[in-house]
């Protein structure tokens, strides 16, 4: 029974990921207003909101206007839901720290699509449940660090140009719970898969959060 809500709980997130990056991308609230089409923009009942199923039963249409909804809505909502499931198989004595710490690299991930910045509060708060998770002297001292980087008031961002400085702050909370060589896999990973879009929008900022969470949570154990 927990396999399936996990499964749902999954779905939910990814759903909010979706919408969170819509609204993030337009400069927009990701609280308010209520859920609505993009095309007709009538708000939708809670029964047009329900994570995979809605997407399927109405054929990827709005059941108002009849406009496409995009299907990368219904495969997000999937993978997410298939990784909280993974949670359960790869870490079932700790199901919530895992559970807490991927949706807030999700999250932070979306934002970076998004936005190319991050929340602040956010990466503490990642921060924070690393060092919880496993509390080290190093780890108290990376803490520190990145508490000192995120203080607007030093301004250290104007010392990273080629690299944003939550990205810095990012490998460094790594480093509370992995080990050099295995942080140091997680970054040549990540940008091995971004060099190519580097090439390619060489005078656009990438972000490169999306991929460092992404090979953090296929690398972490």
């Amino acid at each position: 029974m927990i396999q399936l809500y996990l499964f749902i709980i999954g779905s939910c997130i990814g759903s909010f990921l979706v919408a969170s990056y819509q609204r993030l991308s337009q400069g927009k609230s990701i609280y308010s207003p209520r859920s609505h089409c993009d095309s007709c923009q009538t708000l939708l009942p809670i029964f047009l909101l329900i994570p995979i199923a809605s997407y399927l039963l109405c054929l990827g249409k709005c059941v108002y206007c009849r406009a496409k909804i995009p299907i990368y809505t219904l495969l997000i909502e999937l993978i997410c839901a298939l990784l909280f499931l993974s949670v359960y198989v790869r870490f079932p004595r700790h199901i919530l720290y895992y559970l807490l710490l991927f949706t807030i690299l999700l999250f932070i991930s979306t934002e970076d699509l998004a936005t190319k910045s991050i929340s602040t509060n956010c990466l503490l708060y990642l921060t924070g449940l690393l060092f919880f998770h496993k509390p080290t002297l190093i780890g108290f001292i990376l803490l520190c660090l990145i508490i000192l980087l995120s203080i607007e008031a030093f301004d250290f961002q104007r010392y990273f140009r080629r690299i944003g400085l939550a990205d810095i702050e990012l490998i460094l909370s790594f480093m509370i719970v992995l080990n050099l060589e295995r942080v140091s896999y997680i970054v040549l990973c990540a940008t091995l898969i971004i060099f190519p879009f580097h090439i390619s929008f060489k005078h656009k900022p990438l972000p490169f959060i999306p991929a460092l969470s992404l090979f953090f949570i296929l690398l972490c154990k």
